[in-house]
């Protein structure tokens, strides 16, 4: 699996979204990269993975961390 530098996306998203981490298990659910990035507010919950489901160009980020070590 390649690693994007930071900001880097080659192609247009289809589908962004936080969520649960079980989009790691989703079936046909191809992992491109994975994206770290700085915010102004702090660093996000985990890296941005970046993927293919299908035809769709998906981001996603676990609300919870990689891990489920942040609590809700």
């Amino acid at each position: 699996m390649q690693r994007t530098p930071k900001n880097s996306i080659t192609s247009p998203i289809d589908i962004a979204f936080i969520g649960g981490s079980g989009i790691y298990q989703l079936e046909n659910f191809q992992v491109e990269t994975r994206l770290s990035l700085e915010t102004p507010y702090g660093n996000p919950s985990a890296e941005i993975v970046v993927g293919k489901l299908g035809s769709n160009k998906i981001c996603f980020i676990p609300r919870h961390g990689k891990n489920h070590s942040l609590m809700p």
